[in-house]
C-alpha cells in the first residue's frame, strides 16, 4: 500500500530492512503518519534526544508513567 501510495504520489519509497525494524520504528512510523496527515513537515535538523516528548508542553514522566 506504502510503495503504491508512493508511486501515486511521484515520491520514493525507502524502507530498511526487517531486521532492523521493530517496535521503536511502529511507533515512529506511526508518529510520521499523523504528522503526515496534519500536514506538519520538519527540514529534519533536530538532534537525536532519546526521551524527546511527542507533545513539548506535557507533564514529563519516567517509565511506567512515574512523575519527575
Amino acid at each position: 500500500m506504502l510503495i503504491n501510495l508512493s508511486k501515486e504520489k511521484n515520491y520514493k519509497s525507502v524502507f530498511p530492512p526487517i531486521d532492523l525494524c521493530g517496535d521503536n520504528a511502529a511507533m515512529i512510523a506511526m508518529v510520521g503518519l499523523e504528522k503526515f496527515k496534519l500536514k506538519e513537515f520538519s527540514k529534519l535538523d533536530h538532534p537525536a534526544k532519546p526521551r524527546w516528548p511527542l507533545d513539548e508542553e506535557a507533564i514529563f514522566l519516567k517509565g511506567a508513567g512515574v512523575k519527575l
